[in-house]
């Protein structure tokens, strides 16, 4: 009989931390905001376990998001990202972006290389994103995007659709030209607030930004 073989891991989704300052409306953190708050205390991953993990000879990226947390909002995600940087490991960052200066942004992408991902989870401009990401900043998410985007970093805007912003996605593609931010990312989604379903089909989405790119050439 043959001995069952696994593949070795060579990426490892990391969720640093539990804090974050949204109240996105279909987020597992803030449907499930009574059971956390006697079961989960809120806390963040000790670095030591991330070096661990790099140690791991087939292990070849860190991807640093959150269901419950935002990576940004830990204390010491410099101090984990040179720990993933001293044994060679590519590192990628999702984020919604809020509530950090333009010091802290050019800090972390100083830490970065050009392997590196981070993606700005915004679905909506300065009039509306906040309509599903609530409490978030608009002036520092704009501000962490220039500074990513005038990096060699990979950078990702990840647009979730919703009716609220179904109609303003072309100027969003527009924006995140001028931001320098290297791909725009459209998801529909099934956890849309109630009433904020997306009528407009992806396919005449993607088609208008490809006729705004036409203009271009």
């Amino acid at each position: 009989m043959n001995e069952l073989q696994f593949k070795q891991p060579e990426k490892f989704e990391v969720e640093l931390t539990s804090k974050c300052v949204l109240a996105c409306p279909r987020c597992a953190r803030t449907m499930d905001s009574e059971e956390l708050s006697n079961t989960w205390k809120f806390g963040q991953l000790n670095p030591i376990v991330i070096e661990r993990l790099a140690q791991i000879p087939s292990m070849r990226m860190f991807n640093f998001t959150g269901s419950y947390g935002d990576p940004i909002y830990h204390t010491q995600l410099f101090d984990i990202i040179k720990i993933a940087k001293k044994y060679r490991k590519k590192v990628d960052i999702t984020t919604a972006g809020s509530h950090r200066s333009k010091e802290w942004w050019e800090e972390l992408v100083s830490l970065m290389q050009s392997t590196d991902f981070l993606t700005f989870s915004v679905d909506g401009l300065r009039h509306n994103n906040h309509i599903y990401r609530i409490n978030s900043d608009w002036d520092s998410i704009e501000t962490g995007m220039r500074v990513a985007g005038k990096s060699r970093i990979v950078t990702v805007w990840k647009w979730i659709l919703f009716k609220y912003n179904e109609n303003d996605v072309l100027e969003g593609f527009k924006l995140s030209q001028e931001l320098g931010i290297k791909n725009f990312q459209i998801v529909e989604t099934d956890r849309w607030p109630e009433g904020q379903q997306a009528t407009r089909t992806m396919a005449d989405i993607i088609a208008e930004i490809d006729a705004y790119r036409t203009t271009l050439k």
